[in-house]
This record gives structure tokens, sequence and C-alpha cells, in this order.
């Protein structure tokens, strides 16, 4: 409603809306950055919450599921908390989504003193700030929801069933890999909310007080690849299910396709100013627009902020490349597995109930003496004890 009516808003002083509307000293200029980016992120934290709440309640049902939920829940959180897409490399805070962390930044009491509309302003601010407390009220929901699933599978490891799906083979590396990407997965992800809150000073300062650089939110596929990719892996090593490393390996040739324009640009960019060094980044970025007009202090915080999201996406991006090698070989190595059983109540030399052999099978009783797998329609498992592949 106030996008839409926003042209009849900014003329009157004596209507609270118009103070979301109107871009600091200028009387009759609009501004919508905050009232667009704010409803694209509240449907952003809508959606995350009922993904959390969604999976974590059908794991409950199915608790095989719930390891590879919890990763879940965890980039859930993140995302209410801070998400931004891959897609712009050097953090422009103009270029990049609203987050939790810049509106916390941003929405105070005093947030439209500067216009000048005295007591019309306090039920905007108080608007305001409900909508960032619904947010952090949908960050606290979804921490709990992440509570209930560790302790549902702290529950479940304490009453796993004697048989479990055999372990895969060459899946050490997946994961280690996984752990990398995270962790660059976080790098830039701090040099971005470093950007986008420091440029909420910069531009308030010079250019608007009221101003907030941000952009509409949006769920960029070169992030959902990423993201499908690493998931897959952790639902394949825990399920030890050979198929979510093929789609694993298949996400990561996404996420490749969609990615190289951008790191080219990126890399480009870097080297075409020098971005690498103080002196190069002080001769692009200070004075610029882009990033409000910064000293040279402010600056060289932006410099700092570029290169960690730099840093960041390069990892991502070189981890990936591997994590394709990675998730190939393990599905070639597993593909031809059988669905081989074994009972977790044997000693070291558990015996193996073979695939072949599980369609024959209606029931299972305990043998004599308790330690074997027991008799299965009359025949001993014990004569399928050659072992799989």
């Amino acid at each position: 409603y106030i996008t839409s009516m926003s042209n009849r808003l900014v003329k009157h002083d004596d209507n609270w809306m118009t103070c979301f509307v109107r871009l600091g000293r200028f009387k009759r200029q609009t501004d919508l950055t905050f009232v667009e980016a704010a409803s694209a992120y509240g449907c952003q934290v809508a959606v995350f919450s009922n993904i959390a709440i969604a999976t974590t309640t059908h794991a409950l049902h199915h608790t095989a599921l719930l390891p590879s939920v919890i990763p879940m829940v965890v980039y859930d959180l993140l995302c209410i908390l801070s998400y931004f897409s891959l897609q712009h490399v050097t953090p422009f805070p103009t270029q990049l989504e609203a987050t939790l962390l810049s509106m916390t930044k941003y929405v105070h009491p005093s947030m439209y003193d500067s216009l000048g509309l005295g007591e019309t302003c306090d039920s905007a601010v108080r608007f305001a700030m409900a909508f960032v407390a619904l947010c952090y009220a949908s960050l606290f929901i979804v921490t709990c929801v992440f509570c209930i699933a560790v302790y549902g599978n702290y529950l479940r490891k304490k009453a796993l069933p004697a048989a479990r799906v055999a372990t895969l083979h060459k899946t050490i590396w997946p994961n280690r890999l996984a752990r990398i990407v995270f962790l660059g997965y976080i790098i830039q992800l701090v040099g971005k909310a470093g950007s986008s809150i420091l440029g909420i000073d910069t531009f308030q300062k010079t250019l608007a007080p009221t101003y907030y650089p941000a952009a509409t939110t949006t769920l960029d596929p070169t992030t959902i690849f990423l993201v499908v990719a690493n998931m897959a892996v952790i639902r394949g090593t825990l399920a030890r299910s050979s198929s979510a490393f093929r789609l694993g390996a298949a996400s990561t040739i996404m996420y490749l396709a969609t990615t190289w324009p951008g790191m080219v640009a990126a890399v480009t960019l870097f080297s075409t100013y020098n971005l690498f060094t103080d002196h190069g980044c002080l001769h692009a970025f200070e004075g610029s627009v882009k990033f409000g007009i910064p000293d040279k202090h402010e600056t060289l915080l932006f410099c700092a902020y570029s290169r960690a999201s730099f840093v960041g996406e390069m990892v991502i991006f070189a981890a990936m490349h591997a994590q394709l090698v990675a998730c190939t070989m393990c599905f070639m190595r597993n593909r031809k597995r059988g669905l081989g059983l074994f009972n977790t109540s044997a000693p070291d030399n558990a015996q193996y109930l073979l695939h072949s052999g599980l369609g024959h099978i209606h029931s299972v009783e305990p043998a004599s003496g308790g330690t074997g797998l027991g008799s299965a329609n009359g025949v001993y498992a014990d004569a399928a004890k050659t072992g799989f592949e």
C-alpha cells in the first residue's frame, strides 16, 4: 500500500506513512528502498521459517532424516539473520540484500528525526521496530526448532535399530570440501555484512539521513545450487545414499555454470583497479557515490570487507571444482554397492545380509545362542555372509 501510494503520501506532512517514503532533507523526493527491501525480506523470513518448521516436523516423523535436516535448519538461521546471494562478489552496499543485521542498525527511535515532522513519525518508528521485533521472533522460533531437531537426533541415536545400511566408500573428501565451502560462505558473509552495515553510516552521513542502502532480496540460482550440492553431500553421508552424491555432482555442475561469468568479472575488476593494495583501493573507492562518499578510514574498511568477500567467494569457487570430482568418484565407487545390512550388536566380525536375499525374508527370529543373525523363512542368514561390494 505504501509503495502504490508513495506519490500522494510524500505530499502530506500529517500522515505517519510519509516518513517511510520521504528522502531525508528532500521534502518531495520519494525513497522506497526501505519499504521494498523490508517487505521482500519479510517474505524471505516467512519462507525460511516455514521451511525449517516443515522439514523438522517431517523429520521427527521419519527420524532417519534428522541428521541431514539439522544442517538445513542452521542454513535457515543464517538466512534469516543475514542472507546474501553469491551474485555480487564486490559488496557495493546498494546492491546487497536487506538483512536483519542491517535493519537492526537502521531502525532506531530517532531514525526519522531529520525529517522535522515531530510526533508524526512516531507511529512509523513503532511500526518499523515492531517489524524488526517480529523478525527476531521468527529467528527465535527457528532456533527453538533447531534445538528440538538436535534433541530428537540425540534420542534417535540412543534407540538405533539393530540393522543399518552399510557405509559408503570415498566420502571423506566430499565432507571435507563441504566444510571448506561452509568456511568460505561464512567469510564472504562477514565481508558483505560489514560492507552493508558500514554503508548505512556513510550514506546517511553524506547523502540522506534516512536512506537505507540495500536492494530487494532475491534467491539467486547460484546460491540454491550451492546449498543443494552441499546438503546432498551431508544427506548422502548420513543416509549412506550413493544417489545423493549423484545429485551433489549435478548441482555442483549447475553452480559452476552460473558462477564462472561472475567470478571472471570479479577477478577482472580486482586486477584492473588493483584492489588488492590499499593504494589501488583508495583510488577506486574513496569518495565513490556507490559507497556513500566515504572518507579514507571508511574506504579502507570497505576495502577490507571487499577482499574478505572476494576471498570467501574464491574459496567456495575452488572447493566446488574439487567437490565435483569428489562427488563423482564417490558415486562411481558406490553405485553398484549392494544394499547390505549388518547387525550392530554382533562382535567385530559382523555378519552381513546380502541384498539378494532380502526379498525372500518374511520374518527374522533370533538364532539360538543370541549372537547370530537368526533365521529367515527357515533358512539361516549365515548362508549369505559372503560379503558385499
